[in-house]
């Protein structure tokens, strides 16, 4: 008898042989169940009950020593599940991972609230700081793993670098903006208006104005934040224009501003990096592995 069959036989004896309502209790037909008892019987030869008028009557001696060893066999293997459950629900572990606000809101929002959903027994540390700040706690140890934009001058042999994805930035105004009917816009357009992105402290800020200045050495940013929801704000019925990654489909779809991509695109590599070492904990093996697949599946693009 398997374990389901081991229930069932119990079931017979609690219900004082009434297969009728043993079979109800079991969620089966009660053909389905005498067709248990017999299968058993007439395989191993040994009658479990005895009966009376066609029906079951009570148990025999090789049937008591079965229920005897049935009902120990049955709650050692639900103490066993239970076992197994309050194991796989203890905390592997935890991982230290670092992202820049820019990149988190980019790329790792439709990711993380998933992830963690599915793997409640994993401790995840968010650490939000400028890439100069992420690469100082990652050379001393105080990351298990950062998100940076390539090249992160990292020595690669000390830390782990794959490169998880490609991104690019966009320019993103008014719905009633001047530039608003251009499918794509040059960055020479950008001259004249008002142009914002995140602070200084982060990396866009230094590629998006080197891109200004290559195409009117004069350009300036003229205003900055860390948020991209006051960022977007600023750009409601006004003539400002922001520069800032391009955000996911879903993220990028409000009323009130365009998003438009440039002629000459500005893109750039985002690496995922770890500290070389010969011993991972579980949990930095399962978010590390979860990731590349997550970018490697094309779910962003």
């Amino acid at each position: 008898m398997d374990i389901t069959q081991l229930v069932y036989f119990i079931k017979i004896v609690e219900c004082d042989f009434n297969l009728t309502l043993a079979a109800e209790k079991v969620h089966i037909t009660q053909s389905a169940l005498s067709q248990v008892v017999s299968n058993f019987e007439n395989g191993e030869g040994i009658l479990l009950f005895t009966r009376k008028n066609g029906r079951l009557n009570e148990l025999t001696p090789a049937g008591h020593v079965l229920y005897r060893y049935a009902l120990e066999i049955v709650q050692k293997h639900q103490e066993m599940l239970k076992a197994i459950k309050n194991e796989a629900n203890k905390l592997v572990g935890s991982v230290r991972i670092g992202i820049p606000p820019t990149l988190l809101r980019s790329y790792f929002i439709p990711f993380l609230p998933e992830f963690i959903s599915h793997h409640k027994n994993i401790g995840i540390e968010i650490i939000e700081q400028s890439a100069n700040e992420l690469k100082a706690l990652l050379l001393d140890n105080a990351l298990d793993i950062a998100v940076l934009v390539q090249p992160a001058a990292l020595n690669k042999n000390q830390f782990e670098e794959y490169s998880i994805r490609l991104g690019e930035y966009a320019a993103y105004m008014s719905i009633h903006h001047d530039l608003a009917e251009l499918d794509k816009i040059d960055w020479s357009d950008l001259k004249g208006y008002p142009v914002g992105t995140f602070q200084k402290s982060l990396t866009s800020y230094h590629i998006v104005l080197k891109k200004l200045k290559h195409a009117f050495p004069k350009a300036k940013i003229q205003f900055t934040s860390t948020s991209w929801e006051y960022l977007l704000e600023t750009t409601k019925d006004s003539n400002k224009i922001v520069i800032m990654p391009i955000m996911p489909k879903k993220s990028a779809k409000q009323n009130y501003f365009l998003q438009k991509k440039f002629k000459e695109s500005l893109s750039f590599d985002i690496g995922l990096y770890r500290p070389l070492k010969s011993f991972y904990n579980p949990a930095e093996i399962i978010l590390h592995g979860a990731l590349i697949d997550f970018f490697n599946s094309g779910i962003m693009k």
